[in-house]
């Protein structure tokens, strides 16, 4: 695997192992090694490697896709450094999406400095009890700070406002369908009301709720406002 993927600089996916059925009840095993040491060892019913230098110091680094599908299935993805192996992200503690295309798809340079910044999603954000299938959760930034990827949201100030701006076009431009469905007008408030704290404009929001919307969403939003 050493002279696979350090020594090939063409190489960019390896071949994914074992069964895509969710229904499978074995799993397979991956092991990365060095000169016949092993390094990682990986465990699951489907297991994708990719590789990309995204922080630019000449190395690639290695994106893991497992799936543990059994009978509910997940999934969960990782980077790793190849140059010392050690774990620069995990989207399963870091509350990240895994989807929509992979993780590789969601690294992307937003500051100018050559290395790749996480652009997704929060995984988890159905904070109380909402749809949370009827939005787009909230948006997460993840930056490299030379050890591994942390949460760096706040500082991209733009991303957020666009965000913001939509949000707010969404809930003037679909009055009646928010009407018939409280539930998704509750996923959009929430939506609007964290990217809202993310810029620090909390309370330009909730008056522009209080001034342009019903007392009954803005004293909902009121409620919920500390758990958001």
């Amino acid at each position: 695997m050493n002279t696979i993927l350090k020594e090939t600089p063409n190489l960019t996916e390896v071949p994914i192992y074992g069964y895509a059925e969710y229904y499978h009840p074995d799993a397979y095993t991956f092991i990365l090694s060095k000169k016949n040491i092993p390094l990682i060892v990986l465990k699951g019913v489907r297991i994708s490697l990719k590789c990309e230098d995204i922080t630019s110091d000449g190395d690639p680094e290695l994106f893991v896709d497992i799936n543990y599908a059994d009978d509910n299935p997940s999934r969960t993805q990782y980077i790793f450094s190849m140059h010392d192996f050690h774990l620069l992200l995990n989207t399963e503690e870091s509350r990240v999406t895994w989807n929509d295309g992979g993780l590789h798809q969601k690294m992307e340079g937003l500051d100018g400095d050559g290395i790749k910044e996480y652009n997704g999603w929060r995984l988890y954000w159905d904070l109380i009890g909402v749809c949370s299938a009827c939005k787009t959760p909230p948006r997460k930034i993840m930056c490299f700070d030379d050890q591994s990827y942390i949460d760096c949201t706040k500082q991209f100030p733009k991303l957020l406002k666009k965000d913001l701006k939509e949000s707010r076009e969404t809930l003037r431009s679909r009055p009646e369908y928010f009407i018939e469905n409280i539930d998704a007008l509750h996923t959009e408030l929430i939506f609007l009301i964290a990217t809202s704290i993310n810029l620090n404009q909390k309370k330009e929001s909730l008056d522009y709720l209080k001034s342009n919307f019903s007392k009954d969403t803005y004293d909902w939003v009121i409620e919920k406002v500390d758990v958001i």
